[in-house]
């Protein structure tokens, strides 16, 4: 009788892409990308969102948002976000979001919207009209 062995080897690869969407897993960006209305969707805990030193830039579309989140366990980081009506913005309260290393400009609203508890924002740079609002 003959013995087969199998070796299985699993990785979980963040997905790298140039295009606004809905985000399931973590996310790398390989360039700018352009949107509008709401660019990028959070719909699972846990993800990341590194754009590499890359922009997310809008068309100044009323109401649009770069980074909209519903989740916890977020992270957002390296983003040049500018020319939405809100960089980062959590529709509902939210824990454990982290938004590190980022500059938010040129936005008609805020930078960061952020409700819930247990934020970590630091390293941000924003500019134009554009803060800041933290809710617990």
């Amino acid at each position: 009788m003959k013995r087969i062995t199998l070796l299985l080897i699993c990785f979980a690869l963040a997905v790298t892409a140039s295009n606004c969407g809905e985000l399931t897993a973590d996310y790398t960006l390989d360039s700018n990308v352009y949107g509008s209305a709401d660019c990028f969707t959070i719909l699972e805990a846990g993800v990341t969102l590194d754009c590499n030193g890359y922009s997310i830039i809008g068309d100044n579309t009323i109401n649009s948002i770069a980074v909209l989140n519903n989740q916890d366990d977020f992270t957002i980081e390296n983003c040049n976000i500018q020319q939405f009506k809100y960089g980062v913005y959590n529709a509902q309260p939210t824990n454990n979001q982290v938004i590190t290393n980022n500059e938010v400009t040129k936005n008609a609203h805020l930078a960061v919207y952020a409700r819930g508890t247990n934020h970590l924002i630091w390293a941000i740079t924003f500019t134009r009209r554009a803060g800041f609002t933290l809710l617990g």
